[in-house]
């Protein structure tokens, strides 16, 4: 119940099949998942001006997709990873699920051997890319307002360097990191709804760099 307002509860079956695998002597790890969802009277948050907040029934909805893992060690120290999902979406009575189709992750990650005092460098890329959705289930009326309901497709691209593992005295030791996240600088909505006369949102951190300082006992 929101606001007073009673809503239908919310089914959901799930099938599901997958594989998990090791390889090359362990090096190369992939894994597979095949499912379907079957929902009835999904309830979906929305907002407007006028009312606020309330649930919209979106009827049936099945969701069928694929998600795979896969991580290798090619050389000692050296981590590739690979994460990827897609989900085929479909409604009843033409609601949209808010969320994306295609999901991607890539990282790669790199350790040296100590260097002194048992610490150590690390070497971090993490990828991230989002294909084009909304975060509105019910289409706007006006064609032109609805299109820019939509975020577009982006890559999110970040990096890490650490020093790992300094001795600190007794069973202390340190950790110094140094970032940068979004180092393309997109400009891409995060968020958008309608307002009335206008369309406010909220777009993705900027470009960003930073440092960390971390004590561990």
């Amino acid at each position: 119940m929101l606001h007073g307002r009673p809503y239908q509860p919310t089914t959901n079956n799930t099938y599901e099949a997958g594989l998990k695998s090791e390889w090359l002597d362990k090096t190369l790890r992939f894994n597979l998942t095949v499912f379907e969802q079957e929902q009835s009277n999904l309830q979906v948050l929305q907002f407007t001006p006028l009312v606020g907040e309330y649930f919209i029934n979106s009827g049936n909805n099945y969701i069928h997709g694929v998600e795979m893992e896969a991580s290798y060690v090619p050389i000692t120290g050296l981590t590739l990873s690979a994460d990827f999902g897609y989900d085929h979406l479909g409604t009843s009575n033409g609601f949209r699920i808010p969320q994306p189709d295609t999901t991607l992750y890539l990282s790669a990650e790199y350790q040296t051997q100590p260097l002194w005092n048992g610490a150590s460098v690390v070497f971090r890329l993490d990828g991230n890319y989002e294909s084009r959705y909304t975060q509105y289930a019910n289409p706007a009326i006006n064609p032109v307002v609805d299109a820019e309901l939509f975020t577009p497709a982006y890559w999110l691209l970040d990096a890490r360097v650490s020093v790992v593992d300094i001795p600190m005295g007794g069973n202390l030791t340190g950790k110094v990191s140094m970032w940068g996240k979004n180092l393309t600088d997109e400009h891409q909505l995060d968020y958008v709804a309608p307002f009335g006369l206008y369309i406010p949102g909220q777009y993705i951190p900027p470009l960003t760099f930073g440092a960390d300082i971390t004590v561990q006992f």
